[in-house]
C-alpha cells in the first residue's frame, strides 16, 4: 500500500470525511497510514485540540508532577485509538482548554477527593447474585442486601444512606436475599 505524504492538510481532512461510513465511524488506514479511526484522524489534524499526554508533556515542563492518565477525566472528548497489545482497543482523550484551566480542575479534584476521603458514611447497598434452583434448574437473579461503613471514596452502587440503628430498626438485615422486583428499602 502506497501512502501519498505530499497531501495538503485540507486535502486530506476531505479524503478522511469522504471515507467515514453513514454514523461517521470507520478507520483511516489507507490514508494515514496508520491503524486508527476516522474520527481520531480528524482530531488529531485539529490543532486546536491536545492530546491528554500533550497537556501533561507541556505541564511538566512548567514544574507540575502530573500525568496523562490524570487529565483524562477533565478532557471533553476521546477516540478509539486504536489496537493495543494486551489490552485491546485503546483510547486518546482530547480537550480544547488551556494548561491553566487544567490545572485548576486537578487541583480542585485533588481538594474534593482529599476531603471525600476523611468524610465517613453508612448505609446499605445490594448486588446481584444467581442461583439455579429455579424451575427445572432455570437461573434465578436476586439483590443480596448489605451493609456499608466507610469513606465516600469507597461507597458501592445501589447505596442508600442510613445510619446503623435505622437499619437495624427496619425489616432489613445482612445477606437478605430479594427476589424478583423486591427491592431493599427503608
Amino acid at each position: 500500500m502506497k501512502i501519498n505524504i505530499n497531501l495538503k492538510l485540507t486535502d486530506m481532512k476531505n479524503l478522511i470525511q469522504n471515507n467515514m461510513n453513514l454514523n461517521g465511524g470507520g478507520l483511516a488506514v489507507n490514508i494515514t497510514g496508520r491503524y486508527e479511526s476516522n474520527r481520531k484522524a480528524l482530531a488529531d489534524m485539529n490543532e486546536e485540540k491536545r492530546t491528554a499526554g500533550q497537556v501533561a508533556q507541556s505541564l511538566r515542563k512548567k514544574g507540575h508532577s502530573i500525568k496523562a492518565n490524570d487529565i483524562k477525566e477533565f478532557c471533553e472528548e476521546w477516540h478509539h485509538a486504536g489496537f493495543v497489545p494486551k489490552k485491546g482497543m485503546g483510547r486518546t482523550f482530547y480537550t480544547k482548554k488551556s494548561d491553566e484551566k487544567i490545572l485548576k480542575e486537578f487541583n480542585e479534584e485533588q481538594k474534593r477527593l482529599k476531603i471525600a476521603s476523611q468524610t465517613k458514611i453508612s448505609g446499605f447497598y445490594y448486588t446481584w447474585e444467581r442461583e439455579y434452583t429455579g424451575s427445572y434448574g432455570k437461573k434465578r437473579n436476586y439483590k443480596v442486601c448489605h451493609f456499608f461503613e466507610g469513606t465516600e471514596l469507597q461507597v458501592p452502587r445501589n447505596f442508600t444512606e442510613c445510619t446503623r440503628e435505622e437499619f437495624e430498626a427496619s425489616s432489613l438485615y445482612e445477606g437478605q436475599k430479594f427476589y424478583e422486583w423486591d427491592e431493599p428499602h427503608l
